[in-house]
């Protein structure tokens, strides 16, 4: 689809596993946790705003952590686990 991208969870192999953010927008940076569990990810949406989204490794809906009109990406989750640089 044309303006969108998704993040797609891969096996080691190469192997498809689940696509962790379908139509949601411009999916960008991602970023997993410290164990591995959940995944941060900017996405660029149709209303032209950025909204940093979590979802578990092993899917489920994305839910939104915070959205700013411009410049917000690379999240990089604390080792605490509570917050993102």
């Amino acid at each position: 689809r044309e303006g969108r991208s998704d993040l797609i969870l891969l096996e080691a192999n190469g192997t498809f596993v689940r696509n962790l953010t379908e139509g949601r927008g411009f999916a960008t940076d991602p970023a997993f946790d410290e164990q591995g569990r959940v995944l941060f990810s900017a996405i660029f949406d149709s209303e032209a705003a950025f909204t940093i989204f979590r979802v578990g490794a092993d899917g489920g809906v994305p839910q939104a952590v915070v959205r700013a009109g411009a410049n917000l990406f690379s999240p990089t989750p604390h080792p605490d686990g509570r917050t993102l640089a």
